[in-house]
């Protein structure tokens, strides 16, 4: 009986000792796990976190070579703009240069022109001054010695053609008027002998208020 009672013991020990056992095993196991999902966790974290910086990163590098990029530009459309400028104030230039030098050249050409026009009028008054002398003392001398007397004579002639008419019509003008003064005094003079006759004869007889016609 006490071995039985022993074996039961030493059984009941080894079952403790078994259930203990199994379930330190358990605690442990259970810590493992724990461990391991913590390290997991604390691995998704980190992953998580690197990740995180990661794109941040690329953000970050993004944006400065979003921002270099602009500055590029903007260094480029100053450059442009400051190449535009210069182009334009040069062909300003260029353009006022060619103006001046048209202007300069047809200035130049004015002045050849009018020197050239001035020579050439003048050679051309000195002609037609020698024309005009060659032609007035010409002139002159068929005026004086044909044209003038020949129109003095026919001016002499028309002066004393005019003077004829000029008398003859104060002749004419005379003439009548004498006879209209002949013919006035021949109707006075008869009018005041009808006038005398009529007043002077005496009355018919027979009609004693009666006057004897003429």
């Amino acid at each position: 009986m006490a071995e039985l009672r022993e074996s039961a013991i030493l059984f009941s020990l080894k079952h403790h000792d078994r259930q203990k056992v199994r379930e330190e095993e358990l605690v442990t196991l259970r810590r493992v796990e724990s461990e391991m999902v913590a390290r997991i966790r604390a691995e998704h974290r980190a992953r998580l976190e690197q990740e995180a910086l990661m794109i941040a990163e690329e953000a970050r590098l993004r944006a400065e070579a979003a921002a270099r990029r602009e500055e590029a530009a903007r260094h480029e459309a100053v450059r442009l703009a400051a190449m535009d400028k210069a182009r334009s104030e040069a062909e300003q230039a260029a353009k006022v240069a060619l103006l001046t030098q048209q202007r300069e050249h047809d200035r130049s050409m004015a002045a050849l022109v009018a020197d050239h026009h001035r020579r050439t009028v003048t050679r051309a008054l000195v002609g037609a001054a020698a024309l005009t002398a060659g032609i007035l003392g010409t002139l002159a001398a068929v005026y004086f010695g044909h044209i003038r007397p020949e129109a003095e004579r026919v001016h002499r002639r028309e002066t004393a053609a005019v003077a004829a008419r000029e008398a003859y019509v104060a002749q004419l003008k005379a003439d009548v008027e004498r006879a209209n003064q002949r013919a006035e005094d021949a109707r006075r003079a008869l009018a005041q002998t009808q006038g005398a006759a009529v007043t002077v004869e005496p009355a018919v007889e027979g009609d004693p208020g009666r006057a004897r016609e003429p």
